[in-house]
């Protein structure tokens, strides 16, 4: 195992330790348990948007954006010359005048 998967999962072990105790600490009092509740849920919505959720994001847009084949020049020359596009067909710039 990576030494990185590691420390990440031991960083994992100690916070829900720590969260856990705090739990213990105010297991009794019904309005720190809605206090600790609410802090604790802030705490782990803030570092899932933080770090979870871009990892998921460009998970998913590393699949889609780029494909497992590779695409060759060559390919992509023959499926224009087969489109029959061509670069001089090309539209005007914004200001309606050729470039």
């Amino acid at each position: 195992m990576k030494r990185r998967w590691i420390i990440r999962l031991s960083l994992i072990g100690v916070a829900f330790l720590i969260a856990y105790t705090g739990w213990r600490k105010v297991e009794g009092d019904p309005g720190m348990m809605l206090i600790y509740f609410i802090f604790a849920g802030a705490i782990t919505g803030l570092l899932t948007v933080k770090f979870l959720l871009p990892w998921i994001v460009e998970a998913l847009a590393t699949s889609l954006y780029f494909p497992g084949e590779k695409i060759r020049p060559e390919d992509v020359a023959e499926e224009e010359d087969e489109s029959g596009e061509t670069d001089d067909e090309s539209p005007p710039n914004k200001r309606g005048r050729d470039a």
